[in-house]
């Protein structure tokens, strides 16, 4: 878990300065340049809160933690999953405007447009939904001293993270496939196919990132040791952030 996201947390430091020195030297920033800043900003943050996680316990048995660490890693695991609904959007809305510089067709535009648009009413939506689904919200991590607490019904949680899974999951599929349409042109340069192609492979991992992680989601909701349950729930959900920038970063450099 540390190794494999620390190194990609690197490679997509490097690639993001990259983007800001082009970027300042032709002076010139735009709608995704923002969308991605702030994507990074928040997915260092959420890798931040997964790395705190582990040295609270993270992958322990719930007997062997003290309750004090049990409930912190809860929290964490809790502020670092918020994160992720805003940073995944952000991303995915960054890589739609910049198809949107060389994908001038109107079918193209309307779809786009459309995406960018799902992306923006599901995170707001959802987001929504994780911070009103108790009340108050503190029983999420720590139900002791809230046993009052009046919850929404844990399966309308879990059709809720559903819906929004099943939407990231196409959008990471559509803009996967997007740049084939570059490849099946005849005056695309071999070097150039080359990194069209690996940015496809990418899109195509992020997108079975997101598919496992719809698969592991029930067993997370309803853990009885979420410190456990946690670890490749939150590794995928990090994998799919990380290759993501990486995607959308490396296509930023050349048009």
């Amino acid at each position: 878990f540390l190794g494999v996201t620390t190194s990609l947390c690197s490679i997509v430091l490097y690639l993001f300065s990259a983007r800001v020195y082009n970027n300042i030297k032709q002076r010139r920033f735009r709608w995704e340049d923002y969308s991605i800043t702030l994507a990074t900003v928040l997915a260092l943050i959420e890798w931040s809160l997964a790395i705190a996680a582990t040295t609270q316990g993270l992958r322990q048995r719930s007997p062997s933690l003290s309750p004090k660490h049990e409930i912190q890693t809860h929290h964490i695991l809790f502020a670092s999953e918020l994160l992720w609904i805003p940073t995944t959007a952000l991303v995915r809305i960054g890589i739609a405007f910049t198809l949107l510089h060389f994908k001038q067709a109107r079918p193209w535009r309307i779809t786009l447009s459309l995406l960018i648009a799902a992306q923006i009413l599901f995170c707001i939506i959802n987001l929504m939904f994780q911070v009103v689904q108790c009340t108050p919200l503190q029983y999420v991590w720590n139900g002791a001293p809230h046993r009052d607490a009046v919850c929404t019904a844990s399966n309308s949680v879990l059709a809720s993270q559903y819906v929004h899974a099943g939407v990231g999951t196409a959008t990471d599929f559509i803009l996967a496939a997007t740049p084939l349409s570059f490849v099946q042109r005849r005056e695309t340069p071999i070097l150039g196919g080359m990194v069209l192609i690996s940015l496809v492979f990418l899109g195509l991992f992020a997108t079975a990132s997101s598919m496992l992680r719809i698969t592991l989601l029930k067993a997370y909701v309803h853990s009885s040791n979420v410190q456990q349950d946690a670890v490749a729930f939150t590794l995928w959900s990090i994998l799919e952030v990380q290759v993501t920038l990486i995607a959308a970063n490396i296509a930023s450099f050349k048009a």
